[in-house]
């Protein structure tokens, strides 16, 4: 099997196992949710009144995590080390090496979390709900682009707070994956 076929089914499967944490997401999405602040009291409270509706109900959105979790890994690990080498050469010096890690998942990670914000946006709607019919991402988005005035540019209100959050989230990932492979492997 050629080396991008490998890396690109490892980050769809990294995404997956990844995907497998969806209760915890779904829970913490209803947590944040103002509409559910005076019902529940906490983490397991939400659990247990979960319960009562069977085990679907903790995976309410899993399409749409999938759907974001493994092109996102895909276009991560596929062009980390690309986008890299259209950074400045910093030779063996342990800080530029950190410095253009952190610079190249920075800016790697906030791009790919702006692309996929959309998804995350009918993500939210989805798992908001509790009980009742699931809806289709398809039925979601219609919902959800109507809601906001049927502009598809209002489906990325509040981007830029997620955008900032992986310009350090996916930097800091990125920079200690690299010294962990450099102490690891060296």
């Amino acid at each position: 099997m050629e080396v991008g076929t490998t890396l690109a089914l490892a980050a769809t499967l990294a995404g997956c196992t990844e995907a497998l944490l969806c209760p915890f997401e779904r829970i913490q999405t209803v947590l944040q949710d103002k509409k559910f602040h005076g019902h529940y009291k906490n983490s397991l409270h939400v659990t247990k009144d979960f319960w009562k509706f069977g085990m679907k109900e903790y995976y309410r959105g899993m399409v749409s995590i999938l759907l974001r979790n493994g092109p996102s890994n895909v276009l991560f690990f596929g062009l980390r080390t690309k986008v890299k080498e259209y950074l400045p050469d910093t030779g063996e010096s342990w800080g530029g090496n950190f410095l253009t890690d952190f610079v190249s998942g920075a800016f790697l990670g906030a791009f790919i979390s702006t692309v996929m914000y959309p998804i995350n946006v009918i993500k939210a709607h989805q798992q908001c709900q509790v009980g009742g019919p699931f809806q289709s991402m398809r039925q979601t988005f219609w919902d959800v682009y109507r809601s906001r005035g049927s502009r598809i540019s209002r489906l990325f209100s509040g981007a830029h707070v997620n955008y900032s959050r992986a310009l350090v989230s996916w930097g800091i990932i990125n920079a200690s994956y690299e010294v962990l492979q450099r102490l690891l492997y060296s």
